[in-house]
């Protein structure tokens, strides 16, 4: 099993924020309240010119009426405690979901 946060490409014409908007309510359903930039990132910085933009998103209830067809996704809601151990664990490892942690940590 692979653990993972929501993410994709932004659609010409569309800004990072609204394509994390769109993005998250394609892969979980969920519909943002609040949305909360926290930067962008190089995963690889001289290697890639790879920009991906950070956010952190409040959300209601998720719908599931906005999932894209095809996505293959299993969602598991957690506390932040249970996510905070998933990282110490070594047990979570999508690089963009880390770094969007660092980013969100570094700032409460």
């Amino acid at each position: 099993m692979a653990v993972g946060t929501a993410g994709g490409f932004v659609d010409p014409g569309e800004t990072p924020e609204e394509a994390a908007v769109r993005e998250l309510a394609e892969e979980t359903g969920y519909q943002v309240k609040k949305l909360h930039p926290l930067g962008p990132f190089y995963p690889s910085f001289g290697s890639t010119n790879e920009k991906i933009w950070l956010f952190a998103a409040e959300c209601g209830e998720a719908s599931g009426t906005d999932r894209e067809a095809g996505e293959v996704i299993v969602l598991d809601e957690m506390s932040l405690e249970d996510f905070r151990k998933l990282v110490a664990d070594g047990k979570f490892m999508h690089g963009a979901g880390l770094a969007a942690w660092a980013r969100y940590m570094s700032r409460l």
